[in-house]
């Protein structure tokens, strides 16, 4: 289980180091909420460059905290389900002898006449 207090420090990290982020106001980290399977925070940081829209600064800061996430051995989770089937039936490989014939090919008329208007 991850730490939070590591995830907010990788993550502010990511935020105040990068070009494009101001230090007033300071950038910040909340943990906000647990979700199904994960536990969700909000990153906020200013940014002086003005000509960088915030999906650029937004995806490099994202993409940065991914991979400093990786080198720290955070897994990012995932859904997963688990199925268990009751009463399964019999799934043996069928025999050639009970395999299903193939449906015989529909006769073919070729129309060798051609029209002339």
């Amino acid at each position: 289980e991850a730490d939070i207090e590591e995830f907010k420090e990788i993550a502010l990290d990511v935020l105040t180091s990068h070009e494009s982020t101001v230090d007033n106001p300071p950038p910040r980290v909340f943990f906000v909420e647990h979700g199904d399977s994960s536990l969700n925070f909000l990153m906020i940081c200013f940014t002086s460059d003005v000509i960088k829209n915030r999906l650029i600064v937004g995806s490099e800061i994202r993409s940065e905290v991914h991979k400093r996430l990786a080198q720290a051995n955070i897994e990012i989770p995932f859904p997963q389900r688990v199925v268990h089937f009751h009463n399964k039936p019999d799934v043996s490989p069928l025999t050639p002898q009970q395999a299903p014939k193939p449906a015989p090919e529909p006769a073919i008329k070729e129309n060798t006449q051609t029209e002339r208007s």
